[in-house]
Order: structure tokens, then sequence, then C-alpha cells
């Protein structure tokens, strides 16, 4: 409560209000909606009132659906039905992968990006092995990779962990990380039909991750 109290005291002295002598946050409140614009009013206001209110910030899309429309050479209105056939995806984990699309040119109908969902039921707009590899291919600092596997094996006879290792020509050091079968793999049928791929999937990916950013 104090956090957002705080945060509405320095909202309102950035917007040029006199100095309020009432700092509590219904009083903040109204002297916002007086002095922002009906536009900014509805987005600023929905994110301060926070996970208490009712009301939850709606990000506005259009123009974000526009620009991944243009980077995937198609029609608004065709992303824009796929995007509202994922109807359980929260709209600001949409708004990521519409970000995701046009800042790096993946595209989901290729499957280089994707969402996904969590044990906790938290979603996220993720890049996929092929979104990753599509980036990096096209770096030109990127030079190669390789994998390296535990020669000890887990009980369902997957090697206990994989490293992979990027190679950068802008890098004194090469960049390797390791992933555990243990504390990587899913219940899913493609970890149970290919554990050892996922697994290396997976090394990959947070390698990736790692080497280029994102």
């Amino acid at each position: 409560m104090a956090k957002r109290t705080n945060a509405l005291k320095s909202l309102a002295t950035r917007q040029s209000f006199s100095t309020p002598t009432d700092y509590s946050e219904n009083h903040l409140l109204k002297k916002i909606k007086c002095k922002i614009n009906d536009a900014g009013t509805t987005s600023i206001l929905k994110r301060l009132e926070g996970p208490s209110s009712e009301k939850q910030w709606v990000p506005n899309m259009k123009c974000h659906l526009t620009k991944a429309a243009v980077t995937l050479e198609m029609e608004d209105a065709d992303l824009d039905s796929w995007l509202e056939m994922q109807a359980q995806v929260p709209p600001a984990v949409k708004l990521s992968l519409l970000r995701l699309i046009y800042s790096h040119c993946l595209d989901p109908f290729l499957d280089e990006v994707c969402f996904s969902q969590y044990e906790d039921k938290n979603w996220e707009a993720t890049v996929t092995v092929n979104g990753w590899l599509k980036i990096i291919n096209r770096c030109d600092t990127f030079t190669g990779l390789s994998f390296c596997q535990s020669a000890e094996e887990s009980d369902e006879q997957v090697p206990l962990w994989i490293e992979c290792t990027i190679y950068r020509n802008n890098r004194t050091l090469p960049i390797t990380v390791r992933e555990y079968f243990s504390e990587v793999k899913q219940g899913t049928s493609m970890w149970e039909k290919m554990p050892r791929r996922m697994l290396r999937h997976r090394a990959f990916q947070q390698c990736a991750r790692i080497a280029f950013g994102l």
C-alpha cells in the first residue's frame, strides 16, 4: 500500500500538481483524474489501482498488431483472428508475442515463437528452437556451436546433463550452458518420446539466450 501511494505521489509531482497536503491514495487518484487527459487516464489508473481492483490494464494492441502483420506480410485481420483463437492467453502476453514477431522477424506459423503455459498456470511468449536457430544464423558474429553430454545416465537412460557451447567471433571466450535432465524434464508426450533431443533443445535455447540476449 505504501509503495503504491508513493508511486501516486511521484506521478502527481511529475504532472506539475501543486504540492498536495493530503497524500492519501484516494486524494491523489482524484487529482490525477483531473489533470491527465482522458486517453491517458484510463491506461495509467488501471495500472495504479493494482491487483486488488477489479479493473485490469489491457494494452492497446492495434499498432503492435499492424507492425507484426507487416513483418509477416499478412493482413491485420488474419493475424488478429489467430490471436483471438488463443482466448486463454492474457492480453499482456499476446503483446509480448507481437513484439517478438516484429522485433526479431519471428513467425508463429513456422513455430518460431509460441505461447507456453507453465505448471503455475502463468503464460509466456517463448522463442522456440526454430526461432533461436533463425536468430543466431543471421548474426554475423556467430561462428558455430557444439554439444557435450554426461557419460552417466539417469534411471530413464538419458544423460544426466547436456552442455551447449556457442562461439562468437567478437567474444574472447565461448558461451557454455549445462542443463540437467532432472531439473528440466517435463511430463509432455515429446519429453516421453524423445527425452535426449528435448534436453539438447533446452540446453541450446538457454545457451542462445545468454549468448545473444533477448
